[in-house]
């Protein structure tokens, strides 16, 4: 009999009779502490509990509330997607013409797609043509950011060239967020800095670096002169019908049923004349004859220095429908914009003058006689009552003027008492001044940013524009083509924007201004570039064809 210790022997030595397959032998492990399986186990559960809770929290908001907040709800996946296209792996395969051709399409939708059109779901904004256009805008250019090194050299070598400018842009985005921790409504706060992100911020930084590559600087000029062309086909249109031309014909998965967008579609009238004033595709007429004084300069410029005889008699015939236009929109600001443009074109074209021809005796009378012209134009402003009523405003703007005073004296105490702001896109409200509609209304832009952002905010703002339109005043001299002279309308049209803004708080034309301010920067740099290049610190390129 075998005892137990002698069957355990046994059983111990004993081998399966038929051969075994090889085992392959074991991979080396590389980082090994990150690919123990208990971990790796220990990880997917964290995550997946993780994304179990996240879901379940959206159910449960989404349950209770219906879409009430789902537009906040959008905003932790969208903080993820951000996430992951700033964390891509380094490529040096950017996308800089994908980013170019929807940077145009965006512009264009902001030229001449009026964003009451729109898709409107519930709980989200309205998804306008900038908005379907900023998405893949915004992807493709924080994707080339994180995935190019030479992309984003490219962008620090433009925005150095004009330091001040950038920092500035930085501290007003930085008190824009900070606003909206002190806003009394931080939700409505937090959409409208989202706006501002993507509409401003975005669009300042990507037009600094589109406009650096030659040619698309033309192209934006001649953006502006087309749009400018159909804006007035359309004011023909409107005058004529005394009505929107597609008011009442609006496809129904565009149509918004909505007061704002009923009041924005319905014909414009000044109550104390009862003329009918034009907007086309603008929010009001204001914002039309905004963007018409924004356009004027551009089409001066095409006028003036273009080489092509035919572009040129073309621009100069366009100035006309411009200038009626801007009259059928019975708004000062454009008249005003118009005249402050055609006054410091006549001196820039002085300037460059003097410097192409030594031989002119007219540039340099223009030049040395210009203080003395401005001072008889503001004297005549007074003195021609016709020219008074367009530049200051008639009886029939007193409760306009003395609506904005009385703004501006409601709100400066509001501002001495809480310098730091009450919450970016909270203006309005905070002011509490009302038409006599009955509608809450703000007209001076510089009153509502100092409301909204408080002074640091204000200053930030005002101190980028300023900055940029004299820093590109100082460069007009140093300009060798065409192109490169588009500094002379973009530094003009930025002082007429802040001109504008201490009269007008809409904000539809805004994004148009950020791009002009980067436009500004963008030219700043290639003539200072070319500078340096004829000088011989740089190695010499092919000439550039104007």
């Amino acid at each position: 009999m075998i005892n137990r210790s002698e069957l355990l022997t046994k059983l111990g030595t004993w081998r399966w009779p038929f051969p075994r397959r090889a085992r392959k032998p074991a991979a080396p492990l590389v980082l090994g502490g990150y690919t123990q399986q208990q971990r790796r186990r220990r990880r997917r559960f964290i995550a997946s509990a993780t994304l179990a809770l996240i879901s379940l929290f959206y159910g449960l908001v989404v349950g209770a509330t219906g879409t009430i907040f789902l537009m906040q709800l959008l905003l932790l996946p969208a903080f993820a997607a951000f996430l992951v296209l700033w964390l891509l792996p380094e490529t040096d395969n950017p996308s800089p013409r994908l980013v170019e051709v929807l940077f145009f399409v965006y512009l264009g939708g902001a030229m001449l797609w009026p964003d009451y059109l729109a898709i409107a779901l519930p709980g989200l904004p309205w998804i306008t043509m900038g908005r379907i256009t900023a998405i893949p805008l915004a992807i493709f250019y924080i994707s080339s950011l994180s995935q190019s090194r030479h992309y984003r050299a490219e962008i620090k070598a433009v925005l150095a060239e004009v330091p001040v400018i950038w920092k500035a842009m930085a501290i007003f985005a930085a008190v824009a967020a900070f606003s909206v921790l002190v806003s009394d409504k931080p939700f409505a706060s937090a959409n409208r800095l989202f706006v501002a992100a993507y509409a401003w911020v975005m669009i300042f930084f990507i037009a600094s670096h589109v406009f650096r590559r030659p040619g698309t600087a033309t192209i934006f000029c001649y953006l502006v002169w087309a749009s400018t062309i159909v804006i007035c086909i359309i004011a023909v249109m409107e005058v004529r019908r005394q009505a929107i031309p597609w008011a009442g014909h609006i496809p129904n998965f565009l149509k918004i049923e909505d007061e704002a967008v009923q009041r924005m579609l319905s014909p414009k009238v000044r109550g104390s004349t009862g003329v009918f004033r034009a907007q086309t595709k603008f929010a009001s007429p204001l914002s039309m004859s905004e963007f018409l004084a924004l356009s004027a300069p551009f089409i001066m410029h095409i006028a003036a220095y273009h080489k092509n005889v035919v572009a040129r008699i073309a621009a100069v015939c366009t100035i006309p429908p411009l200038i009626w236009a801007i009259a059928k929109t019975d708004a000062r600001l454009g008249m005003i914009g118009l005249m402050f443009a055609s006054l410091l074109f006549i001196l820039a074209w002085a300037v460059m003058r003097m410097r192409q021809r030594k031989d002119s005796l007219l540039a340099p009378v223009v030049v040395l006689g210009y203080p003395l012209g401005f001072a008889a134009f503001i004297a005549a402003s007074f003195a021609i009552q016709r020219l008074k009523n367009i530049v200051w405003g008639s009886s029939a703007y007193s409760d306009s003027n003395q609506g904005r005073i009385d703004q501006v004296n409601k709100g400066l105490p509001m501002i001495l008492e809480r310098p730091w702001g009450y919450g970016i896109g909270r203006s309005g409200e905070t002011l509490g001044f009302t038409n006599p509609a009955g509608m809450i209304t703000i007209d001076n832009y510089m009153l509502s940013l100092a409301l909204e952002l408080g002074l640091i905010g204000l200053a930030a703002f005002v101190i980028m524009f300023a900055w940029a339109a004299l820093t590109g005043a100082k460069e007009i001299s140093r300009t060798y083509d065409f192109e490169s002279s588009l500094l002379v309308p973009a530094a003009i049209t930025l002082v007429n924007f802040l001109i504008i803004k201490t009269v007008l708080s809409q904000l539809e034309n805004l994004t148009l201004f950020f791009a002009v301010l980067g436009l500004t920067v963008a030219l700043i740099y290639r003539v200072r570039e070319h500078t340096r290049r004829a000088a011989g610190q740089l190695p010499q390129e092919a000439a550039i064809a104007p």
